[in-house]
């Protein structure tokens, strides 16, 4: 009985959103989807909400992929009040929950823990870190409870996505002329309800927060991109405060620094004006460099360097890179077959398939048909512009900024596990760039769907549903 009630609530958030999807379809066939916009947001969200606390109390702790040490950061920050370092230590709490000893302390203090018992992740930016203190300090003394807290925060800030993706979409209603709630439906189900993005928001981390900035960006890009709205000093100062917020997230986000230039680059290039280009470079880097001198200046001070990255990778070296391994084309091709799977499953490393019977037929489908579709629509996208046949300019501009997006962040991991010599092609770091990879899904099920009859284009409302199906049958592992 227990195991069908368990069934039943793992299967509740996805069959809610099945039936949205279907009605989407059906309800704007007469027009009535503009009237169901604001009912399905507000159903939606709370619907990504619940999943959300599904994945919160049945993912074991801490999750293999550095949860304990995010944690010791945000605990290190609320209860010393300051910045951790990488010589400092974990608490034996943090230990002791890993060891399942809590509330007894761990037999193995953190000085003779080796790797696990230092703070390996203190070199991270710290905006992610501060913003959780609160989450902490709301939980009370339990250590248990502030796990889940932190965790709750984490959901929190992937409904603050799915929400910024909702406006994202809305800018395109020029564009997807006809059913455009269901194409929004559709792309929040990529975004909000797939299990590597859940499992990511759920754990104690800093993956999630530089999302949100990401979409703040692209969405304000929006407004002088399909709005054509005049480009002023103004948005270049908004967007240097959204990018220097995503850095201080996390520091991979410096990739969308060179993007805004070449942004500006294009804007000018057209209207005119050196004179305004060169200002608008200045305000933004500028205010970048206002809000990232504190903590470049805290590096600088401590670890005689602007940021800790070298000191991280050489203790970091013997878990990551053990055997000193040269990564080089082999590599990328290897991993860039792994790293298109876990966009959509979460790491091998994080919650290992294997132990829920393996990566099975149905999951190795749904994730090869997910990636097999939203490629296509990167090749439909790049093909519309060698022959220039895309009526729909302004739309356009959001389609190939895109795929330049994916394609530019792609390059950006492989080039820097080469240099670096650094395992850094993997699907969380994939996940910035989420939104551009939901709009080239959606593009050729849009495109068929005006070429198909209305038979034939309820297959789209099927591959509309395989998100789901990939959420439910991950959720299913977890209860095995």
């Amino acid at each position: 009985m227990q195991q069908i009630i368990a069934m039943f609530i793992v299967l509740f958030p996805n069959l809610v959103f099945v039936f949205l999807l279907i009605i989407a379809w059906f309800f704007e066939e007469k027009n009535l989807g503009r009237y169901l916009k604001f009912f399905f947001v507000w159903i939606i969200l709370p619907i990504v909400f619940i999943n959300g606390l599904i994945y919160t109390f049945l993912l074991p702790f801490w999750s293999p992929i550095d949860e304990r040490a995010h944690f010791a950061y945000v605990e290190f920050l609320s209860e010393e009040h300051k910045l951790p370092l990488l010589t400092d230590y974990v608490s034996s709490n943090d230990l002791a929950i890993q060891a399942k000893t809590y509330p007894n302390l761990s037999p193995l203090s953190p000085q003779k823990a080796g790797f696990s018992g230092t703070q390996y992740e203190a070199f991270q930016p710290p905006l992610y870190y501060i913003l959780s203190v609160p989450f902490y300090k709301m939980a009370g003394k339990n250590f248990i409870n502030k796990i889940y807290f932190l965790r709750i925060w984490g959901v929190i800030q992937l409904l603050v996505v799915v929400f910024i993706s909702f406006k994202i979409f809305e800018s395109l209603k020029k564009f997807f002329t006809k059913k455009l709630l269901f194409w929004e439906t559709l792309g929040v189900a990529l975004i909000g309800m797939t299990p590597s993005m859940v499992v990511r928001s759920v754990t104690i981390g800093n993956s999630i927060l530089p999302i949100i900035f990401v979409g703040l960006i692209i969405l304000w890009i929006s407004r002088f991109l399909v709005k054509t709205k005049q480009f002023t000093y103004k948005e270049a100062a908004v967007l240097g405060i959204f990018t220097g917020f995503a850095i201080l997230s996390r520091f991979l986000m410096v990739i969308i620094i060179p993007m805004i230039l070449v942004l500006f680059f294009l804007i000018f290039i057209k209207k005119g004006g050196v004179k305004r280009y060169i200002l608008s470079n200045l305000i933004f880097i500028a205010l970048i460099s206002i809000l990232l001198s504190p903590w470049l200046f805290f590096n600088h001070v401590h670890y005689n360097s602007f940021t800790a990255n070298g000191q991280a990778k050489k203790i970091q070296a013997p878990i990551l890179n053990p055997n000193n391994s040269k990564i080089g084309l082999t590599y990328v091709k290897s991993q860039t077959k792994v790293s298109l799977e876990n966009l959509w499953i979460p790491d091998p490393g994080e919650i290992n398939w294997h132990a829920f019977g393996g990566f099975q037929p149905i999951t190795k489908f749904l994730v090869y048909f997910i990636n097999t579709i939203w490629l296509l629509g990167l090749i439909v996208v790049i093909g519309l512009l060698i022959k220039g046949v895309e009526k729909h300019t302004k739309a356009r501009n959001i389609m190939v900024s895109a795929v330049i997006v994916v394609f530019v962040n792609y390059l950006f991991l492989v080039l820097g596990s080469i240099i670096n010599n650094w395992p850094m092609l993997l699907g969380r770091y994939m996940h910035p760039v989420i939104l551009g990879i939901a709009l080239l899904y959606i593009y050729p099920l849009f495109i068929f769907n005006r070429k198909m009859s209305k038979v034939l284009s309820l297959i789209i409302v099927f591959i509309a549903l395989l998100p789901l199906l990939l959420n439910f049958d991950y959720l299913l592992s977890l209860l095995m």
